[in-house]
């Protein structure tokens, strides 16, 4: 069963800005080329980042996280980050929600 998942990321300082852009862009690149994943966007909106990924399953959604660009992240995220908050699901539907 396809699953979402959301993140919402708002960085600390600007300063933060161009190191955030280079990992975001790379786990991008990575999410869209990950085995399982059927979509994803990356949008900027009210100074906040926001993800949407759409994955095959559960299984091909943890693989990605803890794997390349992503998992060389996350780390980062408690320096740079003053808000973080993520949310998953499942849906019969393989496309992403409006």
């Amino acid at each position: 069963m396809p699953r979402v998942t959301i993140t919402r990321i708002r960085l600390r300082r600007w300063r933060y800005e161009i190191p955030f852009n280079f990992r975001a862009l790379f786990a991008s690149l990575q999410a869209k080329r990950a085995d399982g994943c059927l979509a994803s966007t990356l949008r900027r909106h009210r100074g906040a980042y926001w993800t949407m990924t759409l994955w095959r399953d559960a299984a091909a959604a943890r693989a990605f996280m803890l794997s390349g660009a992503h998992r060389a992240a996350m780390p980062k995220l408690r320096r740079w980050c003053d808000e973080a908050a993520l949310g998953s699901w499942q849906q019969d539907s393989p496309e992403l929600p409006s």
